[in-house]
């Protein structure tokens, strides 16, 4: 039965990705460069990493065409090959791509440290000011691509696995294996009598990036939960402005948790983990796929909605009206602990 409308699937959410993710990533570069004051802080210049290695996201996404397919066994990512490079190197080109979703996650992860920070533990912000900040962002780019080359190396095609997905292929896609460059794990090596072994190598690297994507997952959660659970709670002593900020902060991290959640971690854990308990999705995990092109502008656009101030500057470029941000904006409440939390966002 043929699957290859599930590979025209993803292609095509690809391309609206890419096309929506670059209007979506401008407009916000846009509003953090003209509506985000200085005091904004650090979330300023986090935020302007972000929304860039999320630019990048997007065209290495359009550009690696990266489609999946996952059995009882194993699971892949693969590209159609055009011969335009030698086909040990080709793989480099979804590698890359994994690499940048990797340096993504971390980042997002950077993000909602930092905003723990700023709400439960303001006096370590010093470690998100000056090289500090550079660390981290420069640090989530070497471990995310430091990842993206581990599976690079540990899985490379091999006879065996290309001759176990040859019918899988041909059946579901119409393809042949030299019309395709893969990336990824077997779980289980299977001779004709259907003895298995377990690649020790293929387990240990896949329960090392399973862990650190499940690892990375409750870090965020977790300081999303202290963070949300501090702002939920109201200080007498906050202006009824400063409460009002809280609660789009708390919005706003409420958001940023599910959509990474929904997008992001779930389907590739979900790819990562189901064939070691012997399930496979077959075609249909390039939903999954599909889910993380359509990631970027999704994200995006929720950001501009939840900050107030870029929410009406938004509206008021489409009214064609001239829009001013009031004083009592989020950037100017510097003058206290609580008031930063709130304008820190």
């Amino acid at each position: 039965m043929s699957a290859r409308w599930m590979l025209n699937l993803t292609f095509r959410s690809e391309k609206l990705g890419i096309f929506i993710a670059t209007f979506s990533n401008i407009i916000l570069l846009g509003m953090l460069t003209f509506k985000a004051t200085n005091s904004y802080g650090a979330y300023r210049h986090l935020m302007f990493a972000y929304t860039i290695i999320e630019m990048i996201y997007s065209v290495l996404s359009f550009m690696a065409g990266m489609v999946a397919h996952s059995t009882d066994k194993a699971f892949v990512v693969f590209s159609l090959y055009y011969g335009y490079v030698k086909r040990s190197i080709a793989p480099l080109f979804l590698v890359d791509f994994c690499g940048i979703y990797f340096t993504l996650l971390l980042l997002l992860v950077v993000h909602f440290i930092y905003r723990f920070f700023v709400v439960c533990d303001f006096k370590k912000l010093e470690y998100f000011k000056g090289y500090y900040l550079f660390f981290w962002v420069f640090g989530s780019v070497i471990c995310g691509f430091s990842n993206a080359l581990l599976k690079f190396f540990m899985f490379p095609q091999n006879e065996r696995l290309s001759n176990e997905l040859s019918n899988d292929f041909m059946t579901y896609y119409n393809l042949t294996m030299d019309q395709v460059v893969y990336n990824g794990p077997n779980y289980y090596s299977c001779d004709k009598s259907g003895k298995c072994e377990r690649p020790l190598g293929d387990w240990i690297t896949m329960i090392y990036l399973s862990s650190a994507l499940v690892s990375s997952l409750l870090i965020m959660c977790y300081c999303g939960y202290q963070s949300t659970k501090k702002l939920n709670k109201k200080d007498p002593n906050s202006s009824v402005r400063t409460n009002e900020l809280q609660k789009q902060l708390m919005t706003a991290l409420i958001i940023q948790s599910v959509i990474p959640i929904v997008f992001m971690y779930i389907p590739i854990i979900l790819l990562f983990v189901t064939p070691m308990f012997r399930v496979g999705f077959g075609p249909y995990v390039n939903i999954a796929m599909a889910t993380l092109a359509i990631y970027p502008p999704i994200d995006q656009f929720a950001i501009i909605y939840v900050i107030k101030d870029f929410r009406t500057a938004f509206r008021g470029f489409f009214n064609c009206k001239k829009k001013t941000v009031s004083p009592t904006s989020s950037a100017f409440f510097v003058s206290s602990r609580g008031s930063y939390r709130a304008n820190a966002f």
